[in-house]
């Protein structure tokens, strides 16, 4: 019998549990790794943040997932791989051997330069890590007025900082919220309507945009310009790094250290392997790292898979040149943008809603 084993229980492997759940006459045995029992949605990020949602809300039972489609759990973080020798380690020190493997666990983040914030700095990722952290700020903050800082002027910070500003202010703490992004500006990658509508929003929450890059040293955080900047916390939404341990996993890697994969999704040097999101590299084609990639990936990567155990032919997964992105605005607005097309308004964050919410319905138990 062949040993499927899933690290990670990102949104991709999330339609790997539910494809696997219609397979149970497969002569297989399927083993589910994951540093926690529960998913956290980040497409509800925001609005948790901001208070719209209970944490619960956001939340995807994975152990009961897995138990459903009939799938072991095993509730540790991976320390490490061999891909030559077809194992994982565990945190307790114990291998588990596979026959394929499929690996979504996401990334970390880039917060290099930063470092020395230490208990200032709360990076975005791992995403349950930053909500506690972010909950305790909210909990032992004693002073009516803070600096807050987002570093990272991506979508990620824009809707961070927009959520910040909506909880502090709805807990009557007046707070100084600042935005910083490099010289390529705010949500650089959208069209120029789309970044306007964006301003726009930071203007009236009067959040301060910077287009500089910044790092830390021992008095806090210094711009580009030699600017020294007070913060009480800083949030780094900074872009994504590899995690360490696939540095010696014997898996061919991208320049950045990300798992190096074809249009199948299957990692270059080792076609018993698969990996999806954030964690690999397409050498074909630029994939962008972001939700929206990852839950479009994941049915045909679920697919793929399955047909590789049965030995059937495999589909490629294609970007869209355009994909649908709702940016929440910290209240209940939000953006849409979806090539040239970019409108706003109360109802597009209704929207947002209904999808989200869907989202969460599909894979509860």
């Amino acid at each position: 019998m062949k040993h499927l084993v899933l690290v990670g229980g990102g949104h991709g492997h999330l339609f790997v549990l539910k494809e696997l759940a219609k397979k149970s006459h497969l002569p297989l045995s399927i083993t589910l790794i994951n540093p926690n029992s529960v998913q956290a949605y980040s497409g509800m990020l925001p609005g948790v943040m901001a208070g719209h949602y209970s944490h619960a809300e956001h939340l995807i039972d994975l152990a009961a997932l897995a138990r459903k489609a009939g799938v072991e759990f095993i509730c540790q973080p991976i320390v490490g791989m061999d891909a030559n020798k077809r194992y994982v380690c565990l945190s307790d020190g114990n291998y588990i051997h596979y026959d394929l493997l499929s690996i979504n666990i996401g990334s970390e983040t880039q917060c290099k330069g930063l470092t020395s914030l230490n208990n200032t700095l709360l990076t975005i990722k791992p995403l349950l890590d930053f909500q506690r952290q972010w909950n305790l700020f909210l909990e032992t903050t004693k002073t009516k007025t803070c600096t807050l800082v987002v570093i990272g002027a991506g979508p990620a910070g824009f809707e961070i900082a927009l959520a910040a500003s909506y909880r502090l202010n709805s807990t009557n703490i007046t707070a100084d919220i600042i935005l910083i992004g490099g010289n390529t500006g705010l949500i650089s990658n959208f069209t120029e309507k789309a970044r306007a509508m964006a301003h726009q929003q930071l203007q009236q929450n009067n959040i301060k945009f910077i287009a500089m890059h910044a790092v830390s040293d021992h008095h806090g955080l210094v711009l580009s310009n030699g600017q020294q900047l007070h913060a009480d916390l800083v949030i780094a939404t900074t872009g994504a790094r590899a995690q360490t341990w696939l540095t010696h996993s014997q898996l061919a890697l991208d320049s950045n250290g990300f798992i190096a994969v074809d249009a199948f999704h299957r990692s270059l040097s080792h076609h018993t392997i698969f990996a999806i999101g954030d964690v690999c590299a397409r050498s074909d084609v630029h994939l962008v790292k972001s939700g929206v990639n990852a839950v479009r990936a994941g049915p045909i990567i679920a697919r793929n898979i399955i047909a590789a155990l049965e030995d059937k032919p495999l589909k490629k997964f294609m970007p869209k040149k355009n994909n649908l992105y709702i940016l929440a605005c910290g209240r209940r607005y939000a953006i849409l943008c979806w090539g040239t097309l970019c409108i706003q308004g109360t109802w597009l964050w209704r929207l947002k809603n209904y999808i989200d919410k869907k989202f969460i319905r599909k894979f509860s138990v």
